[in-house]
């Protein structure tokens, strides 16, 4: 997995099996939201950390 920091609440990350997803915290919100638009799929998570884990959980199945 490879994580790219585009700024403080907006992150990259490309899979090795070739999907990449975005993680987004929007202003005054305390979710981070998860999405790739290919799988056509998005998730709110409570902190960055579940955030890489749902990824890596959906990229598995």
């Amino acid at each position: 997995m490879t994580i790219i920091r585009t700024d403080k609440y907006n992150y990259i990350v490309k899979t090795r099996i070739g999907y990449e997803f975005s993680i987004i915290k929007r202003d005054f919100s305390n979710y981070w939201y998860v999405s790739n638009e290919d799988m056509k799929i998005g998730r709110c998570c409570e902190d960055l950390s579940e955030a890489f884990d749902y990824i890596e959980y959906i990229t598995l199945i």
